[in-house]
């Protein structure tokens, strides 16, 4: 499903999630259950009595019921300081099983407009996942808006997408949200921001959801196809303009890195300028 009153061509800013959209959770095996097994070694390290099977299945269940409120749950439930168990527990995850894909490197530095992280994970985690990937070349680290920063939760009010526009001067119209998560993008898209879901071949049907793509490699594979359209339609404005405004035509090449001399049919130009010339 896609909305076409909105072109991604027009979005300047571009707001991610990290888990499951910056890279993939089953190719990495950063999954569901590698995240439980984490969260359970850390907490048995902190001194939950508990045997680790019990643990593991108390950790899904109460994520599963609200994982905004997690680590206070888990406060509650066991005496840890749920900001610790929350550090101790981003610092204990292993992006090192994520390859980097130096191809997706390209394809998202061509990506225009400027990139910003919003997760309900760390900043540390954060930024050892782009710099894992090799995407910090297009998200710089002080451009990511984590838990530390807010006390609300994605997934319950649009607030956090506001403040995150705003700190970065971004406007909704103009923003996008990149989710693995409905319930965050409905929220996003509360916010007025467009709203794209990574579906892992599991599309939906949600009114807030304005592009579905599988995942982050299709995704740049759509916005390539964009600028090579964008590419194709400034070949021609260069052969129509050129009699008129060479500081335009060589403003398209250079943005295209086209060759002027390959891309200008110099007879009809001839008689553009004849027919101008003449006054008809």
């Amino acid at each position: 499903m896609q909305n076409k009153k909105i072109d991604l061509r027009e979005i300047t800013d571009w707001f991610w999630d990290v888990d499951g959209v910056l890279y993939n959770p089953k190719e990495t095996g950063i999954d569901k259950i590698y995240l439980a097994k984490a969260c359970a070694e850390v907490g048995l390290a902190l001194g939950i009595n508990k045997k680790p099977e019990e643990l593991i299945g108390i950790i899904a269940t109460e994520y599963a019921k609200d994982d905004t409120q997690f680590f206070k749950t888990m406060e509650k439930m066991f005496g840890i300081d749920d900001k610790m168990y929350f550090e101790e527990f981003w610092k204990a995850c292993d992006e090192t099983k994520i390859t980097r894909d130096d191809e997706l490197v390209k394809q998202m530095e061509a990506v225009e407009g400027n990139m910003h992280i919003i997760t309900q994970g760390s900043y540390e985690w954060s930024n050892r996942v782009i710099n894992q990937t090799g995407f910090d070349k297009a998200i710089d680290g002080y451009r990511v808006t984590a838990t530390e920063t807010y006390e609300l939760p994605k997934s319950k009010n649009p607030q956090i997408f506001t403040n995150s526009m705003n700190i970065v001067g971004a406007k909704a119209k103009n923003s996008a949200m990149q989710e693995d998560s409905l319930t965050n993008l409905e929220m996003a898209k509360k916010a007025g921001m467009t709203t794209i879901y990574f579906n892992y071949g599991k599309p939906v049907e949600a009114d807030y959801v304005d592009y579905q793509f599988k995942d982050l490699k299709e995704f740049l594979k759509y916005m390539e196809k964009l600028r090579e359209k964008d590419r194709k339609i400034d070949k021609v404005r260069i052969g129509y303009i050129a009699p008129y405004n060479q500081d335009l035509v060589n403003k398209i090449a250079t943005k295209h890195q086209l060759n002027q001399t390959i891309q200008l049919d110099t007879r009809r130009i001839r008689r553009m300028q004849d027919k101008r010339n003449r006054g008809d």
